[in-house]
């Protein structure tokens, strides 16, 4: 079994991106079978190179790490949208505000994995965590909707997610972590990993005992 991680690079003048920290930190020490990738902040080329590692390596499934600097808690994210409805420009300096994604297809798709049950194996390690209904429409939401159609044509059977992170996740903060920033992230992560690597075996546990 193969995971896939990724996250973004830093992004609108800012020096870093706890998204980047927390898949560099990954990579460092990486969990069996779990690959690792950083990817531009700039619309189509993020799911591009995404897409083109999981030609390469082929995983059970994709994990997204990005940053929602709005919000304080650990967000699940349930749909990518085809819109693009953020005015301010990538890396690269494009914008695509009020632009489909991707031309004649679904208005929205949706993760295969079961948020609920997600959410509440992570809840007694990484407690406030949401589900969210929108994943923003800036890259994160451009990624996210492009990997889902590509997957679905291409790997239908590979669940993708999306996670959103804050800049300080405000109930860790409260039960007196004493921790860094970096290495809050990081553990976040790994909970995050490997509560999705269980979901799998899990999966997998139930087709294998499956009888004809």
């Amino acid at each position: 079994m193969a995971l896939l991680v990724t996250g973004f690079e830093a992004f609108g003048g800012s020096a870093v991106n706890p998204a980047d920290i927390l898949v560099r930190r990954l990579a460092a020490a990486p969990p069996a079978g779990v690959f690792t990738l950083l990817l531009p902040v700039e619309y189509e080329q993020a799911a591009a190179r995404l897409l083109a590692e999981v030609e390469r390596i082929d995983p059970s499934a994709v994990l997204m790490f990005g940053l929602a600097g709005d919000t304080q808690y650990l967000r699940l994210e349930r749909f990518g949208r085809n819109r693009c409805t953020s005015a301010a420009p990538d890396n690269a300096g494009i914008r695509r505000v009020g632009l489909d994604a991707v031309e004649d297809a679904p208005e929205t798709l949706e993760t295969g994995f079961d948020l609920a049950a997600l959410r509440d194996d992570l809840a007694p390690i990484v407690p406030g965590i949401v589900i969210s209904d929108d994943a923003g429409g800036y890259v994160c939401n451009d990624l996210y909707y492009r990997v889902l159609l590509g997957l679905s044509a291409r790997r239908p059977t590979v669940p993708a997610l999306f996670v959103h992170v804050p800049w300080v996740h405000r109930p860790l903060t409260l039960e007196g972590y004493e921790e860094t920033p970096a290495a809050a992230h990081e553990r976040i992560g790994r909970a995050v990993v490997a509560a999705v690597e269980a979901r799998l075996a899990s999966a997998d546990a139930d087709v294998d005992g499956v009888s004809a």
